[in-house]
């Protein structure tokens, strides 16, 4: 399979660096407009949302501060066809 089965879909993704130690309310900050932008702008029909546990506070190789609500909150957002709520 091609690493991209439609060429007009190649190279859109949206990288957002966070700061190390980012709480559940920062994350929030961050996330919820950046993905409201997105879905207004571009109203894509398919979103493929890639998370690790890395971003989790007890996660010892990862630099975040999130909690498990935290982590979910954008899978959340996501849910709805004109996120995020």
């Amino acid at each position: 399979m091609p690493p991209c089965a439609r060429r007009d879909a190649q190279y859109y993704s949206v990288n957002v660096p966070l700061k190390d130690g980012i709480d559940d309310e920062g994350y929030k900050a961050v996330f919820k407009p950046v993905v409201q932008a997105v879905m207004e702008t571009y109203r894509p029909t398919a979103v493929v949302l890639q998370c690790g546990a890395d971003s989790l506070g007890c996660d010892r190789l990862g630099c975040f501060g999130l909690s498990t609500r935290g982590t979910t909150y954008n899978t959340g957002c996501l849910r709805h066809p004109h996120a995020p709520a």
